[in-house]
């Protein structure tokens, strides 16, 4: 049997995936062919990979709709036990019997070899719109382990593991929870913030539409421990396929009687709503966030109180990105010294960064905390030298000499380099590229999206954008 499965995120979209799949389905009628999300190698897209019977999957990159006859034909010559067309396999897993063995492994690339993939693991795996895909891959065993464990428990663990805010400061998730928990207040809400502005940052909207329900999953979990009853997702309505994959997602856990009333038969019921926004990027800070969703003009307010204390609607609110509630299934699933086995001890864990600028292997990747801009840097296909600075945190963050290079990419690290990690936007300007160009593109783009409520931003901004362009 032939399966096919070709990777349909947007990036795999734009570069012709979706004729591809159609070429497939026109050239082979007796294969099975599925879609998948992005699994991080933006640059090789269109990917299509196969698997054929007992045999290792092979992966094919930067396929065309010529490509389509002959990817099948090296699936039928495989049945028949012949190794034919070697030159267009690009890598394989190592998931079967041996084939091909002058092909590399997907795990020995120059951009996977490095990388820990725990939040993405089934990203460019599962099919994003099928439930019982994701089923079949693992999915909602953490919601089941969790609904049979108290709501302080999770709490507990969650903060037993150290697990930081993987979009702005890094605050502590488990600190924050405990503080909703602990509200005298009857009702509470959680927020997904899934408002990704920085350009350049994009693994928040690869991971959603790769894998939707691992997010659904963690906003369960998390709303089952901090007795929430409604949650909402916050997102730009431009990200239309994300969109779309959420909607399906939230539609089928409901069929799945795993999202709803009496989830899975207990006492806990969820309702989880999508709001989105017009693509400001202010509506990215949790207050402006919050002023969004309850219809007011997005624009952030003064704290204290801050949303834990007196957030939606004046009710204590837990705000978490994505990439932060993905991470809760593996949590709950492997518990708090498992996850602590990443990363270093203030910034244990992973996390995900997209590689964008001046490089060769564009997309994003997951590394533990501690890896080095050296690592990143060879796995966007750069030399150590063959870069000027890295822009790190987005507009509001910071640029970071090639001096840094063996610098660790945690928290505090970066945070002594006078940037942030902020949502994991990595931008290489190289050699060539004048760095003021980049910091006059930031400026704009800030003075532009400036809500223009506070003045040193408002005026500030803008008279230094207007020094640099003097």
């Amino acid at each position: 049997m032939i399966s096919i499965r070709v990777g349909l995120g947007s990036c795999g979209i734009s570069s012709g995936a979706l004729e591809v799949y159609n070429g497939l389905k026109k050239a082979g009628q007796d294969i099975s062919l599925s879609k998948a999300g992005c699994m991080g190698a933006c640059f090789l897209e269109p990917l299509a990979e196969m698997k054929v019977d007992n045999f290792e999957t092979l992966i094919f990159a930067n396929v065309s709709q010529d490509d389509c006859r002959r990817i099948i034909e090296i699936g039928k010559s495989l049945e028949k036990k012949k190794e034919r067309g070697a030159q267009l396999v690009y890598a394989k897993r190592r998931d079967g019997e041996l084939v091909f063995k002058n092909v590399k492994y997907i795990d020995d690339t120059e951009f996977f070899n490095e990388q820990v993939k725990n939040v993405s693991a089934k990203c460019g795996i599962v099919d994003p719109e099928s439930i019982e895909d994701y089923k079949r891959n693992g999915g909602f065993s953490a919601l089941k382990k969790a609904l049979a464990m108290k709501p302080e428990e999770i709490v507990s663990e969650v903060k037993k593991s150290g697990l930081r805010g993987r979009g702005g400061s890094g605050f502590p998730t488990g600190v924050k929870w405990e503080a909703v928990l602990s509200s005298p207040e009857k009702e509470h809400y959680l927020i997904c913030n899934f408002d990704e502005g920085d350009p350049g940052a994009f693994m928040n909207r690869a991971l959603v539409e790769s894998d939707p329900f691992e997010v659904i999953e963690g906003i369960e979990i998390a709303a089952y421990a901090l007795g929430v009853s409604q949650a909402f997702i916050y997102t730009r309505s431009e990200y239309t396929l994300a969109v779309e994959r959420l909607k399906n997602a939230i539609a089928e856990t409901e069929k799945s009687n795993l999202l709803g009333e009496n989830i899975l038969g207990t006492d806990f019921s969820l309702k989880i709503s999508l709001r989105l926004g017009a693509g400001a990027f202010v509506c990215g800070e949790e207050t402006a966030l919050i002023s969004s969703i309850e219809g007011r003009s997005g624009r952030p307010f003064p704290k204290p109180p801050y949303p834990a204390e007196k957030g939606l609607w004046g009710m204590p609110t837990v705000i978490n990105n994505v990439e932060t509630l993905a991470n809760i299934p593996a949590i709950i699933l492997n518990g708090a010294d498992w996850f602590r086995g990443f990363g270093t001890g203030p910034s244990p864990g992973t996390k995900m960064f997209s590689l964008s600028g001046d490089v060769k292997n564009s997309g994003y990747i997951e590394l533990p905390f501690g890896s080095t801009l050296s690592q990143v840097a060879g796995i966007a296909g750069l030399k150590k030298d063959n870069f000027k600075a890295v822009q790190l945190g987005g507009p509001s963050g910071g640029l970071v000499s090639k001096a840094h290079v063996k610098m660790p990419l945690d928290y505090e690290s970066i945070e002594g380099a006078e940037a942030i990690v902020g949502s994991g936007g990595i931008v290489f300007i190289g050699k060539e590229r004048a760095v003021i160009d980049v910091v006059r593109y930031g400026l704009r783009f800030i003075v532009s999206e400036s809500c223009g409520r506070c003045v040193p931003c408002r005026e500030g901004t803008m008279r230094i954008y207007e020094i640099i362009e003097r």
